[in-house]
């Protein structure tokens, strides 16, 4: 088994590696041509993964602040209605309180008439 041992390094031949890999002699143009492509591959792969994850995140973003918004103009068109309600109730109670007050509430105002069935 040590013979075997011995045989594989002894087959195995430095010289032969010089190069960037194993069967290249050299580094010559179209190696360093080809490293590159492959480099500039692997960047710009990483590039599109981390845009890929900027959007998806982004656009969960935008969802999120979108249905913020849309529950806000609800509440907002709620408490206008409210609002509303209450201001009309206070100016009729107004509107009466004056009546009452004048003696005028027994002559049936138009505003009276017209709420009446």
């Amino acid at each position: 088994m040590a013979k075997d041992r011995d045989n594989l390094a002894a087959d195995f031949d430095t010289e032969s590696t010089t190069g960037f890999l194993a069967e290249e002699e050299a580094l010559d143009r179209r190696m360093l041509w080809r490293l590159g492509s492959w480099g500039v591959a692997a960047v710009g792969a990483v590039i599109v993964a981390v845009l890929a994850n900027q959007s998806a995140l982004t656009l969960k973003r935008d969802q999120l602040a979108a249905s913020d918004i849309a529950r806000q103009a609800q509440q907002l068109q709620t408490l206008a209605k409210e609002s509303h309600n209450e201001t009309r109730r206070l100016a009729s109670r107004s509107i009466r309180s004056t009546a009452t007050a004048t003696g005028s509430i027994h002559a049936s105002p138009a505003w009276n008439r017209a709420s009446t069935p």
